[in-house]
């Protein structure tokens, strides 16, 4: 797979299919423009665009929340079952999250992502859940900002744009946001003296631009993997394809990592074999995986990239 000249492209390229098939349905004039204007949408909107949760109400309420239900009734499963989930939204969201019952989305595309969802499973009912304005003493706006703004790096765009759709709780991401860029602002600065020390060794121009440190599960790979094992798939889409596109876009993100940092970040110097000796980026390299670990218990302890 070819990597994108710029984030715009990767962006564009890789919203998420069933996000994608429906800008293209909504859609009739040139594709390439629609695409754009997507895609800008996206990330201005009206405002911060604030984000909002679509719930599965018949799985919700055990089935007794049906198509056919007299609207006073619904109205009362409404007022018992969405008062309970907002009042409780990190942990009542994290657990529909895990069943596949809960979707993200924002205030200007819920009525598309809800019509899109109830063509996806008619037998169901689905509701909107909003978020508190504050959450762990944190405004809403502040943590959705984090999370939905681009990043200064390709590759974090990218990986931001699946992030901000997978299935985990809104507090989890906007932690995963602030520690991702983190990671890469530190691999920036290392990867700045490493080719300060390579040009003073050589003047050839030519030298590759990726570090062989490459090998083995590195912190990138284990983020893709806990927000990819969340992601959200559709009924529409085969489940061969969502794994398949889920798999090009893994080594998508991860080459322009590559290309933008030389080198992919490993939890311990052990992992991240180089020639032999152990320089201070090495040992930033374990205080940065350390970091991570021990700063988000929730994300890089107890939790494998698959659950």
């Amino acid at each position: 797979m070819e990597v994108p000249d710029s984030w715009e492209d990767a962006v564009v390229h890789d919203l998420p299919v069933w996000r994608r098939e429906a800008d293209e349905e909504e859609n009739d004039g040139d594709d390439t423009s629609n695409k754009e204007t997507a895609l800008e949408a996206k990330y201005t909107g009206s405002g911060l665009n604030l984000p909002m949760l679509i719930v599965n109400f018949t799985h919700l309420t055990g089935g007794m929340a049906t198509k056919d239900m007299e609207e006073g009734e619904m109205e009362d499963l409404r007022f018992q079952y969405i008062d309970d989930l907002e009042n409780d939204i990190l942990a009542e969201s994290e657990e529909l999250f895990k069943t596949g019952m809960c979707f993200h989305t924002t205030e200007d595309r819920c009525g598309r992502d809800l019509a899109m969802l109830q063509s996806d499973d008619p037998d169901s009912v689905f509701e909107v859940a909003l978020y508190p304005s504050v959450i762990n003493d944190i405004d809403i706006e502040t943590i959705w900002e984090v999370i939905s703004r681009p990043s200064e790096f390709q590759s974090l765009t990218v990986l931001k744009s699946f992030l901000e759709e997978t299935g985990r709780d809104i507090f989890w991401k906007y932690e995963m946001c602030l520690e991702l860029e983190r990671l890469a602002a530190k691999e920036q600065n290392k990867k700045r003296r490493r080719d300060v020390r390579k040009e003073a060794e050589s003047s050839s121009s030519e030298r590759a631009t990726i570090d062989p440190r490459t090998k083995g599960l590195s912190v990138l790979d284990s983020v893709i993997s806990m927000i990819f094992s969340r992601y959200p798939k559709y009924k529409r889409i085969n489940e061969k394809d969502h794994f398949q596109n889920l798999a090009e876009k893994h080594v998508l993100i991860k080459k322009l990592w590559l290309r933008e940092f030389g080198r992919l970040p490993f939890r311990r110097p052990g992992d991240d074999e180089d020639d032999g000796s152990e320089d201070e980026d090495d040992i930033e390299a374990q205080e940065n995986g350390d970091r991570l670990a021990v700063r988000m218990p929730s994300i890089f302890k107890g939790v494998s990239p698959t659950s």
